[in-house]
């Protein structure tokens, strides 16, 4: 009886720790890094096994079990107890076990912008034949499949794959519900449809956002095709686990190039934690090319996201269009900002209050001069414009007009510092100005009791901007823009080019800090590479920035010349404000044996102060190419605590 009695305590105790391991486990990405030459059904078989032995039974390895990675790389997603990833993780051929992530989606006229036009006969989109025969592969929310979009991708989307257990294991069973969200690879929130049309969408003529800015909309890549690859859901971000399965099947499939519009939120994950980095790591080895996005939190210091060199970052950009509105005082003067009203309510006199004159009774003055929810008068606001003040705490647009719009005012005025976004909502009168442009207007509604009057989308002939003073600007610097605005038409010649392989990723990944045999196991290439500082300096970037010169500093840099067989360069120097700046050797000749050359770059300081950053340029010129890398540099006397 006693006998009976331990077991059944023993049975107990047991079945509480499995109840314990189940309700503390969490999806763990087990990545095993290249694959060395094993058939996928045997990377499968071993992946099982893997799990079969650590949970004790095959039937819980195929309960665990959520992806097999076994194309472009060796890996697998499970649900694991924190203990069982930690038995996983000191398995010899694992690289890594990270928990799985959930990851955030980023979100007509720029390819005419780019001067990507069927017109320019020598142009890209020209020789290139509109992308035909290429394929582009997109990871994102899915793609729409109704009725009246079939007919701008027919024959353009040749195949399409959704990926959702990695998302359900973390958040429960997705139900689907009409409009909200579908199980299959049909988009419910147009994230997925708005990046695949700007890649690949075919010509619609007179496309317009309510009338604004009518034109012809198309993709960069018109006739190429479409692989989609449904990895986020409109009811919760993207999950790293199915991100992982959805670039192994997409290196399967054999497509030409991928487009990732997501990245993980801060802080940021070390890239062999990063199921971006790795999976797309794997991609690029394979010869496919991989865009990704910067993120949304731009343009301000430290908030680009995908930064793994093998990846092209892609920032968006301030274009030649914006969508101004006029504001029309009393005295006739006018003030000109940017909105997307195109409603009724407009183009009559209203009138003006300042929101922290207007503050509800308790409410907080300075929230209620942003414009705040909760923070403004009903009954003084009713029918009237409120001008708001971006603040710390409130720095949206957008915010404001539903602030303005719940106590039933006509309209805002919404002063912030100085940017071309425009986050004021279409459905509700909303203008965007700078600070200077609001300071304005607060000194117009203290001396007067006039009305104002608000005219929205004023464009010329051709619905381009009548660009005012009052509308948000920025001077922006290398750090906005980089290198420049793409060129592609000037990409089918540029000359010299900043070539890098795999061995260089590998090296830099080591110079980083990473495991050797971490990031031996990543690839199958073997390369010699030394753990230097200075081989971060030395990647082969096309841009030079050194973030603390406190001594004379060299560099080096190799090109490979794709212009004609016998070319000269040489090299013209804009060197950064405070610095001295010599190139050796400063002539670069190249001829049908000599392809690639190094040179290398010497910076030193001309003053001897704690700097701020500054900008500069190297130019190699052969009489028809400019080849351009930006230089950076702050000078440094003592150590910066923080960038």
């Amino acid at each position: 009886m006693a006998s009976f009695s331990s077991s059944w305590a023993v049975l107990a105790l047991l079945h509480s720790f499995s109840l314990l391991a189940l309700a503390s486990s969490n999806v763990y990405i087990v990545y095993m890094g290249e694959r060395h030459g094993d058939e996928p059904n045997l990377l499968e078989d071993s992946h099982h096994q893997i799990l079969s032995n650590i949970l004790g039974s095959e039937k819980s390895a195929q309960e665990s079990l959520l992806y097999s990675y076994k194309h472009g790389f060796s890996g697998f997603a499970a649900v694991l107890s924190q203990s069982q990833a930690k038995l996983i993780a000191d398995l010899p051929g694992v690289v890594r076990v990270v928990p799985n992530r959930i990851l955030s989606l980023h979100t007509t006229r720029s390819w005419d912008f780019l001067q990507v036009k069927p017109q320019i006969l020598d142009g890209i989109l020209s020789k290139s034949h509109s992308g035909v025969g290429t394929i582009i592969g997109v990871m994102d929310t899915g793609e729409c499949l109704n009725i009246n979009y079939l007919k701008f991708i027919w024959k353009k989307v040749i195949g399409a794959r959704w990926y959702i257990k990695g998302y359900e294991a973390e958040f429960g069973k997705l139900i689907p519900s009409d409009g909200v969200e579908f199980l299959s690879a049909r988009d419910a929130s147009g994230h997925g449809t708005h990046t695949s049309s700007t890649a690949t969408g075919s010509l619609v003529e007179n496309a317009n956002f309510r009338g604004l800015a009518q034109g012809v909309a198309r993709g960069g890549a018109p006739s190429s095709w479409l692989a989609i690859y449904k990895v986020c859901w409109a009811t919760g971000g993207c999950s790293s686990a199915d991100l992982l399965a959805a670039f192994d099947d997409a290196i399967f499939d054999g497509v030409d190039v991928l487009s990732v519009s997501l990245g993980s939120p801060p802080p940021l994950s070390s890239y062999v934690d990063d199921a971006l980095a790795i999976g797309s790591f794997h991609a690029v080895a394979k010869g496919i090319s991989v865009v990704c996005s910067a993120g949304n939190s731009g343009p301000y210091p430290q908030t680009v996201i995908n930064t793994a060199p093998w990846v092209i970052t892609v920032a968006a950009s301030t274009i030649d269009r914006a969508f101004p509105a006029l504001v029309t005082l009393g005295n006739n003067q006018t003030v000109v900002g940017q909105s997307l009203y195109t409603g009724t309510e407009v183009n009559k006199f209203y009138p003006i209050v300042y929101g922290e004159d207007i503050a509800a009774i308790g409410a907080d003055e300075t929230g209620a001069g942003s414009c705040d929810v909760e923070t403004l008068n009903a009954t003084l606001a009713r029918g009237k414009l409120v001008l708001c003040f971006q603040s710390r705490s409130q720095r949206s647009a957008a915010t404001a007009a539903k602030s303005v719009h719940k106590v039933h005012g006509a309209g805002v005025i919404f002063a912030q510092y100085p940017t071309k976004d425009v986050s004021c909502p279409w459905s509700f009168p909303c203008v965007q100005v700078d600070f200077e442009a609001g300071t304005s207007l607060l000194t117009y509604i203290a001396a007067t009791s006039n009305n104002i009057q608000l005219l929205t989308s004023v464009t010329d002939e051709y619905g381009q901007n009548a660009v005012a003073e009052g509308a948000p600007h920025k001077q922006a610097d290398p750090f906005d823009y980089g290198g420049g605005h793409v060129d592609p038409n000037k990409a089918l010649s540029p000359g010299l080019i900043y070539d890098m392989e795999t061995s260089d990723y590998v090296c830099f990944l080591y110079a980083m800090g990473y495991n050797r045999s971490a990031i031996s196991s990543m690839t199958k290439i073997h390369t010699p590479c030394r753990k230097s500082t200075n081989f971060l300096m030395n990647l082969n970037l096309p841009s030079i920035t050194i973030p603390e010169l406190k001594q004379k500093l060299t560099v080096s840099r190799t090109v490979t010349n794709v212009g004609p067989i016998n070319s000269i360069y040489i090299a013209r120097v804009q060197a950064p404000a405070g610095t001295y700046v010599s190139v050796k050797p400063p002539i670069l000749s190249f001829n049908s044996t000599i392809k690639k050359l190094k040179f290398k770059v010497t910076i030193c300081s001309q003053l001897k102060v704690q700097g701020r950053y500054s900008f500069g340029n190297l130019y190699w010129e052969d009489g028809v190419h400019v080849v351009k890398t930006p230089l950076i540099v702050r000078i440094a006397i003592n150590n910066y605590l923080y960038s």
